[in-house]
Formats: C-alpha cells, structure tokens, sequence
C-alpha cells in the first residue's frame, strides 16, 4: 500500500510536479485524485485517463448518471454528496469548472493543503505529456474529436482521446492508447489556453459564451488566435475557410506565428483540403474529396448534414498531419456513426425521435436542415430547453430565426448555468416561444414550462409522420429518451385517444381472405370504428348512391390514419369522402370501404394563413378568413364540400381562373403505402379539376391568403353568392357542376343552346336553373343519373363533336 504523506508534507509539492505525475503511468507511486463533478463529460473522461494510467480515483457529484455509475463499475468510489470530508491521504483534486470558489470539497482541500485545480489545468498535463491534437470551434468539437479517434483506430493507428460525449465505435469517452492524444478545446473559461498541442483545428468561430467574453466576437476571435499562437513550435493549424470568425483567427495567427503551417479546409472549394460535388443522399453526405486540387476518391459519411462534411475534412486534414493518406482514411468515414445526443437516433418509424445536444442558434438550424434532409417531407417537431439565460438573451433574435424552421416548437424553462440575476430577469422561455410565434406562425410556438410539462406537450402533439426532435445541452436528453421509450412500447397505441403511434410491424403482400373472416379481422382490429353495409345517399350532396361494405366515420387525424392504414394492411380498397358534394358511388353496392372525413374539421388562422383538417367545410372557411381579414378564398364562396375534396378536384372556376390550390402551401397526406408526409404545392400535380392526390388521404391543408379588408371580402362573397344564386340550383340536390368545361367553351351553355335543360331520366333531371348540374327530384338512382349524363354527352357530341368529359368524381 502507498506510504500516506502528512498534509503538511504535501504543501510544498509543486502543482505542476504532480500534474505531470498524474499525466504519466503510475508505476508504484499512484496518485490518490479525487474528481469533483465526475458525472460530467469531460470530467468523467478524466477520471478514466487517470485509471488507465495506475492512479487512485474517487468523485463525487449531485445526483447518479450513467457516466458515474460506469466508473463506479471500475471501482472508483462516488459520493453523491459533495459537503462531506475529502477521502484521506488525498494529492489532488480536480474540479469542474462550474464548481464556485466557495464550493464546500475546495475550502475541505484548502483546509488541508492538498492542491485543488480546475478540469482544463489537468487535461493539458495529458496534452504536454503527448502529442496533443486539439480540436477546437463553436461547434462540432465532439463529433470531430469522436471521428478523428475513431479513423485512427481503425486505421491502426490507435491513439489516445478524451471526448465530450459517448462515441459509439470507441466504447468509453477517454482512453490512454498511444502516444497522439487527441481532445476537444473548448473556449468557455478560456479553457484552451491552457494547453500546448501539436495539431489543432478551428471548426468554427462564433459569438457564444459571451458571459465570459463581454467583448463579443472580436475578444471570442483574439481569443482563438492566442489558443492557436500556443501550438509547439513546427506544428500545423487546420482551420474551417468557409466560416468567416475562423479566418479571421488565421490571418491573426500568420502574423503572429509565421513558423506554423495554416491548412484550410472547405466545401466551397476554397480550402487545400474540400469537398466538391456533394449531394446528400439519405440525409448523408457523399461528396468528391479533394486535396490541393487534386481529386482523391468519392466517400460517403453516415452522420447526416452538411455540417458534418466540414467536420470530416477537418479530421482528414489532420490525419494527413499525422502521415495517413486521405485516400485511405477516406475510405472508413462511412464506418462512424457518431457520438450519442449528437443527432441520437433513438426511435426511428411512423414517430422518430431524435435527440441532440445543440444549443447554440447555428447548431439548431444545422440539426433541422440535416433532419430534413434525412426525413424530408416530415413534420419536424422542435422541443427546446434554452440552456443560459446569458445565451438566450445575447443571441435571442438568432434563435428565434433558428427555431422559426421547424414546422411545430415547443419551448421548456431555461437551464439557469452561471446566470446572473440580471439576465434571469431579462429574459423568458415564454419571450422566445412568443417570437417564435410571431416570426413563423405556421410553428404554433408555445412556451411548454418545465421539462416534465414539454414532455407531456411533446407526447400530445407528435403524430403519425412526425420527427420530434429534442434540442439542447441542459437535462432535455432525459426527457428525449423517455418519449421515446413511450413510443417504442406503445405500438398499439388508441388512435382515438392520442397522436402517438408506433410503426406497424411490416406485414408483407395483402393477403386473400374469405368475406367472413376479413368482416371478422376487421371488426377485431377497428371496433366500433369500423361498420357495415352502410347507405351513402345521406353522404352525398346528389342524395343517391349504393352501400358501403365498409364505412369509417374518424373523429381525429389519427383515428383516420390507423383506419385507413388498417384497411391498406388487410388490401381493402377505400374511398376518402367529405362533403360528398362531388361524388357519386354508381353501384348498388360498392365493395370496399368508404372513410368519411367530415368530422375532421378543426381550422385556425395561422398568421396571414389558416390551417385546416380535411373535412373542414369550405364554406366555414371563406368565413373564418373573412373574419381574420385574409383575403384568397372569397370567390369561391357557393362551393360546397370540404377543404380537403377542394384541394383534390382543385375547385374553382373555368379554365384560367382562380383555383382553391393556387392558396395551398402545403397538404399533409397518408400516401398508399402507409406514409405521413406534407407535400408542397408544386408536388401536388394541380391541374383543372384535377390532382396527383388520387390515391391519398387528405389530411390537413396549409393556407396562404393576403390581409384584406373584412367588409371588401364580405362584400365579394355576398356578390358571388348572388351572382350564383340567380343561375345555379343552389338549394337542390346535386353534386355541383357534372362536365368539366371544354377548352375554350362553357359546357353548361352548350346543353342549354341544345334545349337539354329539364331532360330527365326517373327522378335525374338536368337543372333548368344551369345545364350543367343534374339534380335529384327525389328518388332517383345512380343508374338514372348516368343514363342522363350518357344521354347529354351523346347529344353534345352528335351536334358539336366534343366529348365531355365528367366533372363528378364517379366510384364503381
């Protein structure tokens, strides 16, 4: 056992004599360190160097984590208290940085003369021990970090690294294991002018930490250039040529240091080091890497967006420093799959949950954009807990552009770090999610409360489609995997009852089932969601039409989503129905399943838009936008049916007028083969009277419209109403207009010039109000109205020679 040494034998001991002690193996004289806020990331890594190395290790921090726990496992003593005694015979402690001056365990080593120094101070004995290659910037300093250990492993070239996370190829976040130590710099506390590395990359330079640099970018940019200034002599700098804070560092440290070689990279072109041709394929990069202009080899990474391009020329950058050949090294990128809570993929189907540590305003948009990318056409849903008030309330106006690119936010409290009460008080959680608000309404941004509430928020709002996306560096990665364990563990989830759902197990080709027995699965799957031989006259505004085998009438998004995926699954063919203004099912019996979606019909305005469930009625909507004074819908004022059927036939006008898409920002849909995605306008496939949206289900439509003047759009409406009335059956049963317009002519006029108007065939009759609406006088049958229509087109043809086509959706 080591021979204890009195406290007063151990005053004299030089901190940096035993800082190089403990950065070297331990021989027979370990060193008894005790590492206070060892749960930490950085921390904990520490305190695994110093095992590695033969040292004595103990800690002691607020509450258990998964970190503290695995170190306990290598039978290093925690407390989870930290106002108790220090373990005896102790030679150092090493704090984190957020420990206060008053923190009880530093006047405990005070009291006791045993040297207490701060995380960086210890690290950089380990950078001075070894051939140190820091990797420094505002961001993507742990994926880096993790990727440049990761290569060197499985390039043979095994070194040693600290990381600020957990990197899933390396097993632990810090290793001793060759003689390059590779380790993240980072600025906060001016942290990294503490070490002397020989290789050091800049990512990136940006405003953050400002409660340690009041002077902004310029003293945070002085500040990287003295970092820089401290390479050993003959060293290198890699530095990010895209990003203008890091040029600026660069051009500072060549007139500082001209002894030290600048490498640059650059996905412009404009670095030795670049990425040319690139395209994301899955989200992924893949990209031309090129090096002095010269084209070395196509690779591909799995990390997704663009950002982790960067980082990945900033690790082959330095491996060529460190004598691997980029060609080679380039060849393994696709092998790291990155560090966990950085774009933490922690349940992936109808529900993907991920989680990520950003919490600066460039990160933010760089996670959404890289989710968009890797789940595109997805509602991302943003749930942020701020971590500072400092930082929020410095970079608020840039957060608030960050998260206004999500499509839905929600807001927890700030994680309250080393904040001043001034800044406390200057800023919300509330302030944010309100400017969120007011910079994107579509967002719907809402200030949640405590992370228990935004988890609450989260599970009520996610849906069937959804990313849910979990942003920050405070304890919101807790709340990410228990929202996410909800959704893995609930995958029959009431579609009724909650928007969650799980993805359904994969269930192969539909099989062919008997009519009992598929009756008999149905019912057990759907319950009282699903009935049977149900009449469609009283569905359809033409009041005729045969039986449903099927019927479904969902009261929620999600109750239509797991119906209609249900029938998908089981190869039941269905029909989306919603104010049955344009439809006519023209058999006695049609032998699938009808999905109305009438009670789906919550709408809101959404800034200058409005946002509506497909079966909100159109009517009700010209309405609501009159009210809001949001002008777009007024002329089309007399159409009947739902939002959703408008978008589908593309209602409107003739040929060249007005149509309900040209307001459509985007619809959400459930696509044939399961799907929940949003598609915007241009993917619609608009056209007269016509979509791409034949085999999909509407589910809810984002509307633009133009602020106008209520009483001008009140005025427009009532005119059309007007102009309607005097020339169309608007009180009779029908289904609107039968023939689509011919080019260039009016169909309606043609069968009134023909004296066409009264033809009837039983109760069908062509409208004497307009000619191209048939009517039901009461009792007439599918059959009569398309005996009528026949009767109409052939005489149409028989004197004009057009062939009109129908206008009224007709289902066999």
């Amino acid at each position: 056992m080591k021979e204890r040494s009195s406290p007063t034998s151990r005053a004299p001991l030089q901190r940096a004599s035993l800082l190089a002690r403990l950065a070297r193996p331990a021989g027979g004289a370990p060193l008894r360190v005790h590492c206070a806020g060892v749960g930490g990331t950085g921390m904990s890594g520490l305190a695994r160097l110093a095992l590695d190395l033969g040292h004595e290790v103990s800690g002691s921090d607020r509450a258990p984590s998964e970190r503290s726990e695995s170190l306990a496992g290598r039978g290093v003593a925690v407390r989870y208290e930290q106002d108790g005694p220090l373990p005896e015979g102790l030679d150092l402690l090493v704090a984190t940085a957020a420990l206060p001056s008053d923190h009880p365990e530093l006047l405990a080593a005070g009291a006791l003369g045993v040297p207490a120094v701060k995380y960086a101070e210890a690290l950089a004995a380990f950078v001075a021990a070894r051939r140190g290659v820091a990797i420094a910037g505002t961001h993507g300093k742990t994926t880096t970090t993790g990727l440049l250990a990761t290569l060197l492993k499985v390039l043979g070239r095994p070194a040693s690294y600290i990381v600020g996370g957990s990197p899933r190829e390396l097993g632990v976040n810090a290793a001793i294991a060759g003689p390059e130590f590779v380790f993240e710099a980072c600025e906060f506390d001016r942290s990294f002018l503490h070490y002397r590395p020989a290789l050091a990359a800049i990512l990136n330079v940006e405003a953050d930490h400002l409660d340690c640099y009041p002077g902004g970018l310029d003293e945070l940019v002085a500040a990287f250039a003295d970092f820089a200034c401290g390479i050993r002599r003959g060293g290198a700098l890699v530095v990010n040529a895209d990003c203008p804070g890091a040029r600026r560092v660069a051009d500072l440290v060549r007139n500082r240091r001209p002894d030290l070689s600048i490498d640059s990279v650059s996905l412009d072109g404009a670095g030795r080091v670049c990425a040319a041709d690139l395209e994301l394929r899955g989200g992924c990069p893949e990209f031309e890497l090129q090096v002095a202009g010269r084209a070395v080899g196509r690779t591909r990474l799995a990390l997704p967006g663009r950002h982790n391009a960067l980082n990945a020329l900033v690790a082959l950058a330095l491996l060529e420093r460190l004598g691997v050949d980029p060609r080679r090294a380039a060849t393994h990128l696709s092998e790291y799959t990155g560090v966990r809570r950085r774009f933490d993929l922690l349940a992936e189907g109808d529900v993907t949950v991920v989680s990520d540590y950003a919490h600066h305003p460039t990160a933010l948009r760089a996670v959404v954009a890289a989710v968009r990318a890797r789940f595109p056409r997805r509602r991302v849903v943003a749930c942020f807990e701020p971590h500072q008030a400092s930082r929020t309330r410095a970079l608020f106006a840039d957060f608030v552009d960050a998260l206004a690119s999500a499509d839905r936010v929600l807001v927890s409290d700030i994680y309250l770090c080393r904040d001043r009460d001034e800044d406390a008080r200057a800023v919300s959680a509330a302030d944010l999610a309100a400017a969120v608000a007011a910079r994107n309404p579509a967002t719907e941004a809402r200030h949640s409360g405590n992370l228990a509430a935004l988890e609450a928020d989260a599970l009520a709002l996610a849906g069937p489609g959804d990313v849910v996306l979990f942003l920050g560096a405070g304890r919101i990665g807790e709340t990410a995997l228990r929202v996410a364990e909800h959704v893995v563990t609930h995958p029959d989830h009431p579609a009724g009852n909650a928007a969650v759902l799980a993805p359904e197990p994969t269930q192969g080709p539909p099989q062919l089932l008997s009519r009992d027995r598929l009756e008999r699965i149905l019912e057990r799957d759907l319950g009282n969601r699903i009935r049977r031989d149900v009449s469609l006259a009283r569905h359809c505004t033409l009041r005729a039409g045969g039986r449903a085998r099927f019927f479904a009438a969902p009261a929620s998004e999600a109750e239509a989503i797991f119906v209609a995926r249900t029938l998908q699954r089981r190869g039941v063919p269905f029909v989306p129905l919603g104010g049955g203004s344009n439809t006519l099912f023209t058999s006695e019996r049609f032998d699938g399943a009808v999905l109305l979606t009438r009670r789906l019909r919550a709408a809101r305005r959404i800034g200058s838009g409005l946002r509506a469930e497909a079966g909100a009625s159109l009517p009700a909507l010209i309405h609501l936008a009159e009210r809001a004074g949001l002008g777009g819908l007024e002329r089309f004022a007399g159409i009947p049916g739902t939002i959703g059927g408008a978008v589908f036939g593309n209602a409107g006008g003739p040929p060249g007028t007005p149509a309900v898409g040209d307001r459509v920002r985007r619809v959400r849909v459930l696509e044939p083969e399961g799907a929940v995605v949003w598609r915007g306008r241009e993917e619609l496939g608009l056209r007269y009277r016509g979509s791409d949206l034949a085999d999909c289900l509407v589910l809810s439509v984002d509307l633009e419209l133009v602020p106008d003047e209520p009483a001008r759009l009140r005025a427009v409406r009532r005119e059309v109403l007007l102009r309607k009335a005097s020339a169309q059956p608007l009180g009779a049963w029908s289904a609107g207009c039968t023939f689509r317009n011919p080019s260039g002519e009016s169909a309606g006029r043609i069968i009134d010039l023909l004296g066409l108007k009264g033809a009837r065939v039983g109760d069908a009759e062509v409208s004497v109000h307009h000619g191209n609406f048939i009517v039901n006088r009461g009792t007439a049958r599918p059959a009569d109205i398309l005996e009528l229509m026949d009767l109409v087109r052939a005489r149409v043809f028989a004197a004009r020679g057009i062939t009109l086509e129908p206008e009224l959706r007709l289902v066999a």
